[in-house]
């Protein structure tokens, strides 16, 4: 009874933080190419790496504080960048690609216009889509060159491995 009541006040004291923003929203950065590498490849579905921007069709939705929704949470974009593969980044290409949006309250994913950026598309037999959270989804936003190395380190096959 009394480890129950240790218990229940320690809850009491630490609850009114558990629904601090700040908290909530925390991401953690660290590893995040090794990390999402290993998300990604543990799907079925097929991903392909490319780093660079994405050129919306329309303008990039903003979410809306009054109905609290981002409408529309699917935008088309065209991606400009290279291709990585275990040789390293190809030449420039360039192919349309779908952007799913994802928010949690009113912080949204990022859809790197300006500023290239590592992405992880999903490819399904030549239809491509990317998706982007709060905290990164599939957009890893400016690439240092050490995490690049890193990226094709894994692809290589070599010590990839998250936390």
């Amino acid at each position: 009874m009394k480890r129950l009541m240790s218990s229940l006040a320690c809850i009491g004291l630490l609850a009114p933080g558990l629904t601090d923003p700040a908290l909530a929203l925390s991401c953690d950065f660290r590893d995040r190419v090794e990390r999402t590498f290993a998300l990604h490849h543990a799907q079925a579905e097929r991903y392909i790496v490319g780093h660079g921007i994405l050129v919306p069709d329309e303008p990039v939705p903003v979410f809306n504080q009054d109905t609290q929704l981002l409408e529309p949470d699917r935008i088309g974009a065209r991606f400009e960048g290279r291709l990585a593969s275990p040789r390293g980044f190809t030449g420039s290409t360039a192919f349309k690609v779908s952007v799913s949006i994802k928010c949690m309250v009113d912080a949204c994913g990022i859809v790197p216009v300006d500023r290239p950026a590592l992405m992880f598309i999903r490819d399904d037999g030549g239809n491509y889509s990317v998706t982007t959270d709060y905290c990164s989804g599939g957009i890893l936003s400016d690439p240092t060159e050490e995490e690049m190395m890193r990226l094709l380190d894994c692809l290589r096959g070599n010590a990839c491995d998250a936390p």
